[in-house]
């Protein structure tokens, strides 16, 4: 009978206990559903307020292309690539109304900005709960429409201002500059009025947010009481059950388990992504350090492969604490880093505090001296820890580069000093040598300007040649006609006196073209006011005569007579004459059927612009982009050194403040049909 009540009684603790555990499972449930409901209404509220977030990111991209669209696009491909970005944004944006009206899934690419994590991929899920309509949708459609015809109306501007400058249609210009300047200031009240209505949206999103947490926290907190109520019940009824307990270990037990693998596979996990990263850094080709400020934290395998006295980081840190160590001086050059710690900054620090200037080191390797570039960024963690991330850009090859160009334009100088002087000894004793020249026999003169050629400085003096063949010929035609009229006694006093007022025209001639030359060697680079037609016709004068001897014809048309700059005119004269020497190179190279280069120079706001073109069938497009560059040449290495165009460039654009291009064109001028090259010359308008 005993027997038989401890088996009844063990049946009805075991009833009691499965009664129990359901009971406490099934309330659990219940008030776990409840609870969940309540969870799933607060995050979908979030996630709308994401969304709405979504969309004043998507106004901010949208009003920050479309002002790069209306102030920096200065070519059709650049409007286009700025376009294509603006319609990406669009996409964007119409992508996310259809998810906050019909609910879904919407996935973007957030940016960190953090050095082991650059961005991650934020995927949102939103349940449209109910058939309202959505407001959002209702503020936001209108102004994205309104907007698409806001930029197609740029673009318009955008594209007219663009022809017009093409087709050198000076009203049509300024009218389109005129339409552009209006159109500008009534933009950004239309983006102030977007952002406003989605900041508004936004607004009303969080507030409605806060009240449904409120309630929600209320129902929280009065479910919870509910269910700690029947909870506590139903664990009186069952406390004295042992076997919950054992139950209870081994479930934790098996809970521990589980998470003791996750652990394992998280680790493994970021074992790979420590490799991912140091491949990403080993893979850069420039050295970098990871530092604190006080110690080096990290160094790639490129800082290594340069110092190759170490091959790790362990290995430099027994000997090192700074790499500043193998830091030296050049050139006395304050921009270049020397010491460890500059004040209460060590090095590092002081750089990226004074990002605003130019910052190199220098380093010694096998007897060369490399030259970097730092660029410095700083990341800063929540336990208010930074680090510095040191990159060290080579730029050795720029230094050197410009140590020569310095080396080759001490040695121009130099050398226009030495012709100069030359020169000016050559138009001293001018008439000392004509007065000789005149008395020997044609043979001798013919030598005499052969011997000149061969003495001519560079393409001035070759140009002077040129001047002086006519005069010089007529010199020794009267003189030798004169002398053999006088040897007959054909010729009376009167005649020979007039036979010596004709050579004295033409000395005067010889002399007043070596003093037009003179103006290209002066050295004194005062600046002053100039017509710039001025220099263009004295120019014009030396170099008439070379290109008379290769037929070329010159058309100059001016549509204002004075278009006045400051500077030296000599220095733009060589801009000029560099420009003009290599237009007769290239149609004698080319020797078209009528070789022709038309000057046009008009006044455009505040600009004088100057337009050199030839007919010569223009540059090849795979080089024009280099013309400018320096030591580039499309010549033989005798023929021309690249260095002419390149301090045409310098000239007009470091001393006149002004900008030199050169393209491509083909245009119309008096019905005759110009296609060439055509360097274009812009400076600003003196105004006094």
């Amino acid at each position: 009978m005993q027997t038989t009540n401890n088996y009844k009684q063990l049946i009805a603790l075991i009833s009691v206990f499965i009664i129990g555990i359901f009971s406490i499972v099934g309330v659990d449930f219940i008030f776990s559903n409840l609870l969940s409901h309540l969870e799933k209404e607060t995050v979908n509220h979030k996630t709308k307020i994401a969304i709405g977030e979504f969309i004043s990111h998507d106004i901010e991209k949208l009003r920050g292309l479309f002002f790069e669209l209306a102030t920096t696009s200065s070519n059709v491909r650049m409007i286009k690539v700025l376009d294509s970005e603006i319609m990406k944004v669009v996409s964007n944006l119409e992508k996310t109304l259809y998810v906050l009206e019909n609910g879904g899934k919407l996935k973007r690419v957030v940016r960190l900005n953090i050095v082991d994590l650059s961005s991650i991929e934020k995927e949102i899920v939103y349940e449209k709960k109910s058939n309202d309509i959505v407001m959002e949708s209702i503020d936001i459609r209108p102004k994205i429409e309104e907007f698409l015809q806001i930029k197609e109306k740029l673009i318009e501007l955008v594209s007219k201002r663009q022809e017009a400058m093409g087709e050198y249609d000076l009203d049509e210009f300024a009218q389109s500059v005129r339409d552009l300047r209006l159109f500008y200031r009534s933009v950004p009240a239309f983006f102030i009025r977007f952002s406003e209505n989605n900041s508004r949206l936004l607004y009303e999103g969080e507030k409605q947010l806060n009240i449904i947490e409120g309630e929600i926290k209320n129902k929280k907190n009065h479910y919870i009481l509910v269910e700690l109520i029947l909870v506590v019940s139903i664990l009186v009824v069952v406390l004295f059950l042992g076997s919950m307990i054992a139950r209870s270990i081994n479930t934790t037990n098996k809970k521990l388990l589980d998470l003791n693998n996750k652990l394992n596979i998280n680790l493994e996990e970021l074992e790979q992504q420590k490799l991912f990263v140091r491949g990403i850094l080993d893979a850069q080709s420039n050295m970098v350090i990871v530092t604190s400020g006080d110690k080096i934290i990290d160094a790639n395998r490129a800082l290594f492969e340069f110092i190759e006295d170490y091959i790790n980081l362990e290995e430099f840190l027994l000997e090192h604490d700074c790499i500043c160590d193998y830091f030296v001086s050049f050139n006395n050059d304050s921009r270049y880093i020397l010491k460890k710690n500059y004040g209460e900054y060590n090095w590092a620090e002081y750089v990226y505090n004074n990002s605003n200037l130019e910052h190199l080191v220098a380093i010694n390797k096998d007897g060369k001296t490399y030259h970097f570039k730092l660029n410095i960024d700083r990341q800063s963690f929540l336990n208010e820890e930074h680090i510095l991330v040191v990159a060290f850009n080579d730029i050795t090859n720029e230094i050197e580069s410009q140590s020569k160009l310095k080396e080759l334009n001490d040695n121009l100088e130099h050398i226009v000093q030495e012709k100069t002087q030359e020169l000016q000894e050559l138009n001293d004793n001018l008439k000392q040598k004509i007065i000789i020249e005149v008395e020997k026999n044609r043979k001798k003169d013919q030598q005499l300007i052969q011997q000149s050629r061969h003495a001519a400085l560079g393409e001035m003096i070759g140009n002077i040649a040129h001047q002086w063949r006519q005069p010089l010929s007529a010199i020794s035609t009267t003189a030798s006609g004169t002398k053999l009229q006088m040897e007959l006694g054909l010729i009376d006093n009167q005649e020979i006196q007039k036979v010596f007022e004709d050579i004295m025209e033409y000395v005067k001639f010889l002399n007043q073209t070596i003093e037009d030359f003179r103006g290209f060697f002066r050295q004194d680079i005062k600046k002053e006011p100039f017509n710039v037609i001025d220099v263009v016709n004295n120019t014009l004068k030396i170099v008439s005569a070379s290109y008379k001897d290769n037929d070329i014809k010159i058309i100059t048309k001016f549509k204002d007579s004075d278009l006045r700059v400051m500077g030296s005119p000599s220095e733009l004269a060589q801009v000029f004459l560099n420009i003009l020497n290599n237009a007769k190179d290239v149609l004698v190279e080319k020797s078209p059927q009528e070789k022709k280069i038309h000057i046009y120079g008009e006044v455009v706001g505040d600009e004088n612009l100057i337009y050199i073109q030839d007919n010569g069938e223009g540059i090849p497009i795979e080089v024009i982009e280099k013309v400018f560059d320096p030591y580039f040449t499309t010549k033989h290495k005798s023929q021309g050194t690249g260095i002419g165009l390149y301090m045409s460039k310098e000239i007009v654009e470091k001393k006149f403040e002004g900008f030199l291009s050169v393209k491509n064109r083909d245009i119309m001028i008096d019905g005759e049909s110009f296609y060439g090259a055509c360097f274009i010359i812009s400076i600003p308008l003196y105004k006094a």
